[in-house]
């Protein structure tokens, strides 16, 4: 008995969940780093290709994601105009996902 307390003294400390919410300002400034090109091929199919990463695949995919659902914006203003709220719902977005991970990550 004395040598199981003894074990569980001796344990080190679970590591603290990351602050999730601090992290925000953070993948705000990523996801100003990225660069993307993305167009329609002659099938109609949408390619986005990543000219500059935010260094996270998660960031660079939701960019993706939000640049093809503005694709059908055909000028430059009106391609803005769509983009520039989905970008700033990103942060937001992986703070959320990332939330969520933690709150279902097993003990």
């Amino acid at each position: 008995m004395l040598m199981l307390a003894a074990l569980a003294l001796a344990a080190p400390p679970q590591a603290s969940p990351p602050r999730v919410e601090e992290d925000i300002v953070i993948i705000g400034q990523r996801v100003r780093k990225v660069k993307f090109r993305i167009k329609s091929d002659k099938a109609g199919r949408t390619v986005c290709r990543i000219k500059r990463s935010s260094g996270d695949a998660e960031i660079d995919g939701l960019a993706c994601e939000a640049a093809r659902g503005c694709i059908a914006s055909r000028s430059e203003s009106a391609m803005v105009a769509c983009l520039t709220p989905k970008m700033n719902q990103i942060p937001e977005q992986i703070a959320a996902r990332r939330r969520m991970r933690i709150e279902h990550a097993p003990n």
